[in-house]
């Protein structure tokens, strides 16, 4: 099964249009954006998505992002135009927000998590576990093309997805790649 493959633009600096470009070209699931400029750049068909981590929410780039992720915490205090599907971004920091993550993954259509405290997969693990048979899509945070590599493969099966924030040309393609390799089921 194809996994979703996301990149994330908004802080990738002077090769911005270059990565853009070669994602574009490959055909990378989603788009990370910063702001409404950055997601015009972006061709109509691409699929845009904005993470609020702080309120007032930009309007102007909400209605050109067909996702909205909101920070774990934060109200939902704005307006989400029509169309736009809405999910939840979490911080993964100990048990308290990891519970709270397997709460999230049987309720939300889109969860991207980001672990920040445990290195090792078990959190994972854990988050894959409570969110097993859920009808929302699992999207993880990666550190690089390998941690995506392993992060898809954990418990045969991984999350739905992974977002990568390439530091280079040829990254993209790779992350693409490694989205479209199946897992044999033992």
């Amino acid at each position: 099964m194809k996994k979703l493959s996301w990149i994330d633009l908004r802080n990738i600096g002077e090769l911005a249009d270059e990565i853009t470009e070669e994602a574009l070209h490959v055909g990378v699931s989603a788009f990370v954006v910063k702001d409404a400029e950055q997601a015009g750049r972006l061709p109509p068909s691409a699929c845009k998505v904005a993470v609020v981590d702080r309120q007032p929410a930009d309007a102007a780039l909400l209605e050109q992002v067909q996702i909205v992720l909101v920070k774990d915490g934060l109200p939902v205090d704005f307006a989400v135009p029509d169309g736009v599907e809405l999910g939840v971004f979490i911080e993964v920091t100990g048990e308290a927000t990891l519970t709270r993550a397997c709460e999230l993954s049987v309720s939300t259509p889109w969860l991207l998590v980001e672990f920040l405290q445990d290195p090792s997969k078990i959190p994972l693990e854990i988050l894959l576990a409570a969110a097993d048979r859920a009808a929302g899509e699992l999207i993880t945070v990666v550190a690089d093309l390998e941690d995506a590599e392993v992060t898809l493969n954990v418990l045969q099966r991984g999350p739905e997805g992974v977002l990568l924030t390439p530091t280079q040309v040829g990254q993209a393609t790779q992350l693409v790649s490694i989205c479209s390799d199946t897992v044999e089921d033992l």
